[in-house]
């Protein structure tokens, strides 16, 4: 009886420690002389700065034209103990701003709070401190500095944001590349017309890790046949949503002999697969490896132009073969023509002009110089294979999904003989 009470006390504690714990009430400009009392936090006492709370709400809401775009809420909350953590009151934000679907930003809130004499003092971010920036053609940054700062300072700001770019769901990382976190969270709705493959990763235990099916509504325009008129409805959704915290999250800061910091960040990630409107085919987003490798190898913009004839290079191909017997001898003579003669402007990897236009101007990006090389090489009568590949800078990719983003670079592959 003795044993049999020890496991029965045992799985009692296994199964109280796997329940997920409480999330922690906190509310937007609602701060206490509690929270100021910390003067150092035992997740990291020589932390300069605490992230007391960080959170993501994402929800899809079906617009006028009957497609979808993302409502996002975010809301953060940080201690700055030390002046060296003063920089992380400088707060930017960055929002698309192509003319056709920008992003909209709204209820911008930003507050400083301090304690004197025992009671809050908050001071507002006004709106004229908050300035638009263009950082490039369709990017606007919106930045803003909080005022008031001191050693002890909790500074807080929330904001919504609409996206019309609803194939692109942001990820969430629990961890700061500075400061250690006592609660990050990510929240999301998604209807099942959208379906978007889930991908933790999940090195950290989840305080928090929930993902359930609810019954949403939302109106949507349905057209099941091309040359038919469609028709407004009503369609009864079953919504995926799902729930992921951490606390207690140490800041990851870069360290020697690391590859990219992002690749050991505890995130989830979200890649939309399929669209799945009622009474039509699913339509594949992102299809398997062998289906996306087929599909860039037709692209006109990618491996297009290694299939056709390609003869208007065909006279200065046999110029830079005219010295070359061997086949060795051939690969190296138009990679060192092609190296030697032509300028690398960006990393782009599809084709951002013709190749032969490229020839003549003797400069492009990175693809271009690649698949210009690969081009002549498959004119000379050798098999060529474009290869992506993800730079240690850049991150590494996942294998389970074939991502074209996670890919910044490419080199060629060529089959001379047995050789590669």
């Amino acid at each position: 009886m003795r044993h049999l009470l020890t496991v029965i006390l045992t799985c009692l504690l296994l199964s109280s420690n796997a329940q997920e714990k409480t999330r922690p009430f906190v509310e937007f400009g609602k701060v206490t002389a509690k929270d100021f009392e910390p003067v150092v936090y035992s997740l990291d006492s020589s932390a300069d700065g605490v992230i007391l709370y960080h959170s993501k709400v994402a929800e899809f809401e079906a617009d006028d034209d009957g497609s979808f775009y993302i409502v996002y809420k975010y809301f953060k909350r940080m201690r700055l103990l030390k002046k060296n953590s003063f920089d992380a009151a400088s707060i930017e934000i960055p929002l698309i701003s192509a003319s056709q679907s920008p992003d909209e930003l709204k209820k911008l809130e930003a507050y400083t709070h301090n304690i004197e004499n025992g009671k809050i003092v908050s001071t507002k971010v006004d709106k004229a401190n908050i300035f638009k920036t263009n950082t490039s053609k369709n990017i606007q940054v919106q930045k803003f500095t909080f005022p008031d700062l001191r050693e002890g300072s909790i500074i807080e700001f929330t904001y919504t944001m609409k996206c019309p770019h609803s194939r692109n769901l942001e990820g969430w990382s629990f961890q700061d590349r500075t400061f250690p976190s006592l609660w990050s969270e990510c929240e999301v709705t998604i209807p099942d017309i959208l379906n978007f493959a889930v991908v933790p990763r999940d090195e950290y235990a989840y305080a928090i890790r929930k993902e359930e099916r609810k019954p949403g509504t939302y109106r949507i325009f349905q057209q099941l046949m091309y040359d038919r008129p469609g028709t407004w409805i009503n369609h009864n959704s079953m919504d995926l949503h799902g729930v992921w915290a951490m606390e207690n999250m140490p800041a990851l800061k870069e360290e020697n002999f690391t590859t990219t910091i992002s690749n050991y960040l505890a995130q989830v990630d979200f890649y939309l697969m399929t669209i799945n409107y009622p009474g039509i085919p699913p339509i594949p987003i992102i299809a398997d490896w062998t289906k996306t490798a087929d599909a860039l190898l037709k692209n006109e913009n990618f491996g297009g132009p290694l299939s056709e004839s390609n003869q208007w290079m065909k006279e200065d191909l046999d110029n830079i073969l005219s010295k070359s017997s061997s086949d060795e001898e051939k690969i190296r003579s138009v990679f060192y023509f092609v190296r030697n003669n032509f300028e690398c402007n960006n990393s782009a990897l599809l084709l951002s002009q013709p190749l032969k236009k490229m020839m003549k101007e003797k400069k492009g990006s990175r693809g271009d110089v690649n698949l210009l090389m690969a081009a002549m090489l498959n004119k000379a009568g050798f098999t060529t294979h474009p290869v992506l590949l993800s730079t240690r800078n850049h991150g590494k990719p996942y294998e389970m999904y074939p991502i074209l983003d996670q890919f910044n670079y490419m080199v060629i592959q060529v089959i001379a003989g047995d050789k590669s």
